[in-house]
């Protein structure tokens, strides 16, 4: 059952008394004897054959393996697998796997159906199957086929998060975070449907169309005079048009346009979370998918160019600019720029001149000098940290924590080694027998003690695993938490992605999910998707405690929203990593038989509550009255 909650600016705590039973949450471990095959994995799926069932699946976010439920049902078609979903084909028969649900759902169409999205399409949310008139539809969110029927000659895309429809003088939009559509009406026949990220585009000679699958509706903009006739230049979060002297955005984030007089063509470049417009010279005008704006700057001297996922920096000989489009704001600051290192929202930019190098974070705007003793060669960056390594003669190692601009220490020994990725959000340290990993959120140090010296981890965007011994260690940076599993023998094999880790000894394979028992679609600056956009709708999905065999009543869930704490407080019922004095509790919701329940919470379009992170967890109360707490999760507000 679906609920809405508005979130205020008052606080409730919630107090738990009287309860007779407390358990711990549900293990992240999952583990089934090893399959006949290979793994196949991405973002919260993994599938694996079955010598009965054909296969068997994982979702990190129910921690469950499911197994085919279609004898009769025999994948010709081979599947797909995407960050939510997976799609197994058996013409005309089409099963999908909500990694939400963690159920699978038939759908039986003509012979002379197909599937909209390319196969070259690997983050797609949702699957598109067309039979004539027919466009069949399924959220790895939502789970469950959904059908609508559209006029003869319609066109369609799919791109990540968004379904764009266009036919006649109409055009639909669907968001598979939102598991919605909205529709508008246009001046004419539409010349072009684009998709990516949060974005959907329809256009033609006079308007232009956007869909913000985050605020779940249509944006109208006319064509203005020397904006240009050029179809739109799309990626993830925003839809950029230009031509001899305007200039237009779209936002994702917002939902909106937003029209900038250039006076002067200019070359387009977009990012994930950002568009540039270069002019002549050394003008330029950037725009921020957080704030729908347009901001103008110019350097004194034409300037080396570097970007990523959300920051920019303009390199001129002594000088230094960055931009983030978290902030929509330039900072400037005297430099001898040598070797420049970017990943989505933190820039390193090291002293051509040996001197200290410049830390720069997207999510505050500003600057750090790198502290003294430490070595910039050995400088190592994720998504949303950087790790300082020391130098010759020195013992401490930092990471620049992007949230705060903080400089958070952790000694270290000659024979360390650091576990970075660029594309991940993972910074990790082993240390001999111990392996530490940095939380981000809270930006404290996560450890675990290992039997021996565990192996160099493998990293992948959220998630981590390493082993030592018989154990198989793993981390996730969306709950927070070091789990180990130990197994019968040493581990043989080790895969992580983006939302998974697995472990196997041979016998036994085990999966670990990276991700809270309560999840929104905001993962930024942790992972791709943005942060949760002020005004729009937010999705909070938890996954609790199913129901037993013959059970006559279902699990309930209350959601508490607050400021995460620095250290988790003990509870009978689990780990406490909200702070209660300002928590905030939703409305009860009532959990289906398999421990699934959904509420929507709105963000106030309020300026003042942009860049606030919050956390959340659930309090659990299974069909027996047994209690227990969720891992936390946490969502930006931007």
């Amino acid at each position: 059952m679906r609920s809405s909650t508005v979130l205020a600016r008052s606080a409730t705590l919630l107090l738990v008394t009287g309860a007779a039973l407390a358990q711990s949450p549900a293990d992240s471990w999952q583990c089934i004897p090893a399959p006949p095959g290979a793994v196949t994995q991405r973002g919260k799926v993994a599938i694996v054959p079955d010598a009965t069932a054909q296969f068997r699946v994982f979702s990190s976010a129910t921690r469950r393996w499911a197994t085919w439920p279609f004898p009769s049902v025999t994948v010709t078609g081979g599947f797909r697998v995407s960050n939510d979903a997976a799609l197994f084909e058996a013409p005309p028969t089409y099963v999908a796997f909500s990694s939400h649900r963690g159920s699978f759902e038939r759908l039986d169409v003509g012979p002379n159906a197909f599937v909209v999205n390319p196969s070259s399409n690997r983050n797609d949310s949702a699957w598109a199957v067309v039979d004539g008139n027919d466009l069949h539809v399924f959220s790895g969110f939502a789970g469950g086929w959904s059908t609508r029927t559209f006029p003869a000659g319609f066109h369609v895309i799919v791109q990540r998060d968004v379904i764009v429809v266009s036919a006649g003088n109409q055009v639909w939009g669907y968001s598979a975070t939102l598991d919605q559509w909205a529709t508008t009406t246009t001046s004419g026949p539409i010349g072009q449907i684009a998709a990516d990220g949060a974005v959907g585009v329809a256009e033609n000679a006079t308007d232009l169309y956007g869909f913000s699958a985050m605020q779940g509706s249509w944006s109208h903009q006319p064509r203005v005079p020397g904006s240009g006739t050029a179809n739109a230049v799309v990626a993830k979060n925003v839809a950029m048009w230009s031509g001899n002297s305007m200039a237009i955005g779209f936002s994702g984030v917002r939902g909106a346009f937003a029209v900038e007089p250039t006076g002067t063509p200019g070359a387009l470049s977009v990012g994930d979370h950002w568009g540039m417009l270069e002019g002549p010279g050394t003008q330029r005008w950037m725009f921020s998918d957080v704030h729908a704006r347009w901001t103008a700057y110019a350097t004194a001297t034409l300037p080396q160019v570097v970007s990523d996922t959300a920051v920019v920096a303009l390199l001129e000989a002594n000088r230094v600019h960055a931009w983030s489009a978290v902030q929509d704001a330039w900072v400037s600051q005297s430099a001898n720029p040598g070797t420049v290192q970017t990943a989505a929202a933190v820039l390193d930019i090291q002293d051509s001149a040996g001197g200290s190098s410049l830390l720069y974070s997207g999510l505050t705007g500003r600057f750090v000098t790198a502290p003294a003793g430490t070595a910039a060669n050995l400088t190592q960056l994720a998504r949303n940290a950087i790790l300082l390594w020391p130098s010759a003669g020195n013992s401490t190692a930092y990471v620049f924590a992007s949230r705060s601009g903080q400089l958070v220490p952790r000694p270290v020994s000659a024979t360390a080694t650091a576990a970075v990725d660029p594309n991940s959000s993972l910074v990790g340290i082993v240390d001999g027998s111990t392996v530490a990993w940095f939380d981000p959120r809270r930006e404290v140090w996560s450890t675990a003690t290992t039997s021996t010296t565990a192996i160099q981890p493998q990293v992948w965007r959220t998630a981590a695993v390493t082993y030592a011994g018989n154990e198989a260690v793993a981390f996730s940076v969306l709950h927070g938490r070091t789990e180990t599993k130990t197994f019968a023998g040493p581990p043989n094999q080790l895969i992580v992605s983006s939302e998974i880790a697995l472990a196997s000894d041979g016998t036994t394979l085990c999966a670990f999910s990276a991700t809270p028992e309560l999840l929104t679609p905001a993962q930024f600056p942790e992972f791709r998707r943005m942060a949760a956009a002020r005004g729009a709708p937010l999705p909070i999905r938890v996954f609790g405690p199913a129901a037993g065999p013959g059970s006559t009543t279902n699990g309930t869930s209350i959601a508490v929203v607050s400021l995460s704490l620095p250290a988790a407080l003990p509870s009978p019922f689990g780990l406490i990593e909200v702070d209660p004095r300002f928590a905030i509790a939703l409305p009860m919701v009532q959990l289906d038989p398999t421990g699934f329940g959904e509420q929507t919470l709105l963000i106030p379009d309020d300026p003042a509550i942009a860049g606030v992170d919050l956390a959340t967890q659930a309090l659990f109360a299974a069909p027996d009255g047994t209690l227990s707490i969720s891992r936390m999760a946490s969502f930006r507000l931007e």
